[in-house]
């Protein structure tokens, strides 16, 4: 692995974390989650050198954090609400990649949706540092 020196630790809320508008975590599972989809962005970041200021390499690091974290299992989408039998961890993907990309305002001139679908199959597929999605 690529040596990161670019992480620093802060104090935050779980809640800020997961893109959920509550004041505490539901579970320590939201909060698994939560911690989760962060690491995977700082992997991206020290792995791939992913350059943020490019709404691409965003949608890209949202694909696999989503998909990686286990927020879109189907536990989590059945307590949403959402639920298909049909590629429903792949909706999900895209839908709280495309939530993301469209609260920074890095994506801001961009169809998000349209980019995602872009870039979809080689994020969604790519599950480093994982042998396999978890």
């Amino acid at each position: 692995l690529t040596k990161c020196e670019h992480l620093a630790c802060t104090e935050i809320r779980a809640s800020s974390l997961s893109g959920e508008c509550e004041d505490k975590p539901r579970s320590q599972r939201m909060v698994d989650q939560s911690v989760t989809h962060e690491l995977i962005h700082a992997f991206d970041r020290c792995h791939f050198k992913i350059d943020l200021t490019k709404c691409e390499h965003l949608a890209c690091t949202e694909i696999r954090a989503s998909s990686l974290s286990g927020e879109c299992d189907w536990r989590s989408e059945f307590d949403r609400g959402n639920f298909s039998f049909r590629q429903q961890h792949q909706a999900c993907v895209k839908r709280r990649a495309a939530l993301s990309c469209k609260m920074n305002p890095v994506c801001a001139e961009n169809d998000v949706e349209e980019l995602i679908d872009k870039v979809f199959a080689t994020c969604y597929r790519d599950t480093t540092p994982f042998e396999k999605r978890p």
